[in-house]
């Protein structure tokens, strides 16, 4: 069989959205759009403007480069250190799938601005981008990670200071730097340092010359062996959303490093067209089988609804140093007669798809609010329930009178009742979400933002979304006694709820050692398996406290 190769293939990618910057601004503030202090999420590169026409292009390549010169940030325009010429691609040359590829391969860059007729730059293609576009799978899964890793590692120690890192990736030309065991005979590596984490500590401030890299280093070190496949290569990358991966061998000792750079450059073009088409097809196929078996996934779920077969639990959230319960997160759980129990994992996905979550949504907070209502009249002690809303519930512009439709039906005073809203939800369409916050604030909730720092939003946003809680992640939590990153990361999130009135919950709390470090740093609700698992209305009911006889 003959596959005709076309070499006009389509990139089918939503472009990334190019942040613009003056030739002669600060480069205090540019280092500011980069990570998402001023607006939106943090960006790895600026596209930088003179009178209207693009000159350059700043990566994080380029700060961390200023290391090597005796300026400041504060004395430094981002001219003084842009990359120009930059690389660009037009909008008609960007259809060509071979051409974009070619492109970055032969000038190992990991940004390509998009240009209009008019030379003006309307997207920014990224490796990353290119990386998941080209669905890589089949090309690596006969490779291994030896094939492409490489060998020269450049290394330091977590006594290493920061400026002696940054000054290393700068004069090697390279994006990462791996921390190893000073106290070992042969290289072992602890951590590694890329050039977001230098733009970062820069952004905050911080002193490269006395900081140590332990303080900024990324630990526990993500790692593979050399035999690997490089599709589990692929899959780590995607996975823990990082671009480069420690290689070791079976004593741990340090081998290589393989980067998304070195994953793109193991296809073969001639091999790329074939398989592309076979690949298009295969998508066809999906797409037809997905647009069959979604009605009846739909059908289930709300056979599953009527049934009752979905229950909700609560896991408790504490006060750190009464002990006393404070409020509750509300979870989903699904008890199929035919398949068990079924997975949030599994089944929130698929509700999502269907469109059926905003079934799903509405019921979980009707029986959340006459739960609630129901204990309160019981003489059980008020306290605030938290409820996951979905993006697909937020869309729609009677959220806020439904919602206060369920509380008036209920005649659950709107003061117990939390709405948690993921950092995703808040950037799909922000016009639409900061109406709806302001409807649901006159409602008399609470708004929470959950799995802070995880997403796709930023420290910016909290200047124009009034939340009133802030949920700290569990990534960030694990370990945090011993992960001198989380730590930063954590203490920083509490001191700046602190300064803007905000309150603090710290999710995933399993270890004693977690819950004393987070309350010494004045974080005072705490939510895990320390405390409590899930529970059920029967076994939850057993922490409530009657209230006081007046």
């Amino acid at each position: 069989m003959v596959i005709p190769l076309h070499l006009n293939q389509p990139v089918d990618i939503q472009l990334e959205k190019p942040l613009f910057i003056a030739s002669d601004a600060p480069l205090q503030q540019a280092i500011a759009l980069m990570t998402g202090k001023e607006k939106g999420s943090p960006q790895s590169c600026l596209v930088v403007q003179e009178d209207s026409k693009t000159i350059g292009i700043l990566t994080e390549r380029d700060l961390v480069r200023l290391s090597l010169s005796q300026k400041s940030i504060s004395e430094t325009i981002v001219r003084e250190i842009m990359t120009s010429p930059v690389i660009t691609i037009t909008t008609k040359d960007f259809s060509d799938i071979f051409a974009v590829y070619s492109l970055m391969r032969r000038h190992r860059i990991r940004h390509l601005p998009v240009i209009n007729t008019d030379d003006s730059v309307s997207g920014l293609m990224t490796l990353s981008m290119l990386r998941q576009a080209l669905h890589l799978s089949y090309f690596l899964r006969f490779r291994e990670v030896r094939e492409v890793m490489s060998t020269k590692v450049i290394t330091a120690f977590p006594t290493t200071p920061l400026i002696d890192v940054a000054q290393l990736m700068a004069c090697h030309r390279i994006s990462c730097v791996v921390i190893v065991d000073e106290t070992a005979t042969s290289e072992i590596p602890v951590g590694i340092i890329t050039e977001r984490d230098i733009v970062q500590l820069q952004g905050l401030g911080g002193d490269l010359a006395t900081l140590t890299t332990r303080f900024a280093m990324s630990c526990p070190v993500i790692s593979l062996h050399p035999e690997n496949s490089l599709t589990s290569a692929q899959e780590i990358m995607q996975r823990y959303r990082v671009r480069r991966i420690v290689a070791v061998n079976e004593h741990g000792e340090l081998e290589g490093v393989v980067t998304e750079t070195n994953v793109s450059q193991i296809l073969d073009p001639l091999e790329l067209f074939g398989m592309l088409e076979i690949l298009q097809h295969r998508v066809q196929q999906l797409v037809k089988d997905r647009d069959r078996l979604l009605p009846s996934e739909n059908r289930h779920l709300q056979e599953a609804l009527d049934n009752k077969e979905f229950r909700l639990h609560y896991q408790p959230q504490f006060h750190g140093k009464s002990r006393t319960i404070v409020g509750a997160e509300v979870l989903v759980r699904w008890y199929s007669k035919n398949r068990g129990i079924v997975s949030p994992a599994e089944f929130i996905p698929l509700a999502e798809m269907t469109g059926f979550i905003v079934t799903l949504g509405e019921w979980i907070l009707k029986d959340v609010c006459q739960q609630a209502r129901r204990w309160q009249d019981a003489g059980y002690a008020p306290i605030k329930f938290s409820v996951n809303v979905s993006s697909h519930q937020l869309k729609n512009p009677q959220f806020s009178k439904h919602l206060e439709q369920i509380l008036a039906e209920s005649k659950l005073d709107p003061q117990w009742l939390t709405i948690e809203l993921t950092e995703s939800s808040l950037v799909e369409n922000v016009d639409m979400t900061l109406t709806q916050f302001q409807s649901l604030k006159e409602l008399g909730v609470d708004i929470a933002i959950d799995d802070f720092g995880t997403g796709y939003a930023s420290l910016g946003y909290l200047q124009h979304f009034p939340f009133d809680i802030l949920k700290i992640d569990r990534c960030f939590v694990e370990n945090i006694h011993i992960n001198p990153k989380n730590a930063a990361i954590t203490s920083a999130i509490i001191q700046m709820a602190e300064q803007l009135n905000f309150s603090v919950v710290a999710e995933g709390v399993e270890r004693q050692e977690e819950f004393e470090f987070l309350g010494d740093r004045h974080c005072e609700i705490f939510q895990g398996y320390f405390f409590s698992p899930p529970l059920s209305a029967e076994d939850f009911e057993q922490h409530l406290i009657f209230k006081s006889e007046e």
